[in-house]
C-alpha cells in the first residue's frame, strides 16, 4: 500500500516545488529570457507610449514563443522575427518614435514575488528601445513559459529599481484551454524539466 502511495506523492511534490526549482537557483539566471522596456523619457505621454509598446511586443511575442521549451529556439525565432516585433512596437505608438530591438545580456536586482525567487545576475534580454530610450522602464519575464505576469493593473513596473503593483503568476500549460491539461502533458513537462521522480 506504501509502494502504490509513492508515485502519485512524488509527482505531486515535484510539480508543486517546479517553480521554485526553476526560480530559485543561481544557476536558473542562464534559462530564463526577460523583456525590458525602455521609454523615451519620463514624460507622461512617453510613459503611455512604453506601455502601448509593451502590450504590442508582449502579445505578438506570446504568440511566437507558444509552446516553445528550447531557449535557442527561442532566440532564433526571435532574430527571425526581428524587423516584425520592432513594426508593431512602432505601430502601438503610431510611429512617434523609432523603435530599436536587441537581444542582449543584462544585469538584473535579486526579486522576490513570496516563495518565487529570481536571482541577481546576468540575463539575456530582448530590450526594446524607443526613442531615446532614457525613461523608466518595464520588465518581465518571456522564457521559460511557466508563468506569465500580466498586464494592466496586475503587472510588474519596475522604475528606479522600485516595485510597483503586485504581480500575478499563472501556469501557462492551462492558459489558452478551456480544460485542465491532462496528465501524460504534465508528465512530459516534468521530464523536460529532469523532475521525473519515479525513474
Amino acid at each position: 500500500m506504501v509502494r502504490k502511495m509513492e508515485k502519485p506523492v512524488l509527482f505531486i511534490l515535484a510539480f508543486l516545488l517546479l517553480p521554485l526549482f526553476l526560480l530559485g537557483t543561481d544557476d536558473s539566471c542562464q534559462e530564463f529570457l526577460r523583456l525590458h522596456v525602455l521609454a523615451n523619457s519620463d514624460s507622461a505621454d512617453d510613459q503611455l507610449l512604453k506601455l502601448k509598446a509593451k502590450d504590442a511586443v508582449l502579445s505578438e511575442v506570446n504568440k511566437l514563443l507558444y509552446n516553445e521549451k528550447d531557449l535557442h529556439q527561442v532566440l532564433e525565432i526571435l532574430k527571425s522575427n526581428q524587423s516584425s516585433i520592432e513594426e508593431v512596437a512602432k505601430e502601438a505608438i503610431d510611429k512617434k518614435y523609432e523603435v530599436s530591438i536587441e537581444l542582449r545580456r543584462e544585469s538584473y536586482p535579486q526579486k522576490k514575488y513570496g516563495s518565487l525567487e529570481l536571482p541577481k545576475g546576468e540575463y539575456l534580454s530582448l530590450q526594446v528601445i524607443i526613442g531615446k530610450g532614457e525613461g523608466q522602464n518595464w520588465w518581465c519575464v518571456l522564457f521559460p513559459l511557466l508563468c506569465s505576469i500580466e498586464a494592466g493593473e496586475n503587472a510588474i513596473e519596475v522604475v528606479d529599481g522600485k516595485e510597483g503593483p503586485p504581480v500575478k503568476f499563472r501556469f501557462k500549460l492551462a492558459e489558452n484551454r478551456k480544460e485542465p491539461p491532462s496528465l501524460d502533458s504534465v508528465l512530459a513537462f516534468l521530464q523536460q524539466f529532469r523532475l521525473w521522480p519515479w525513474s
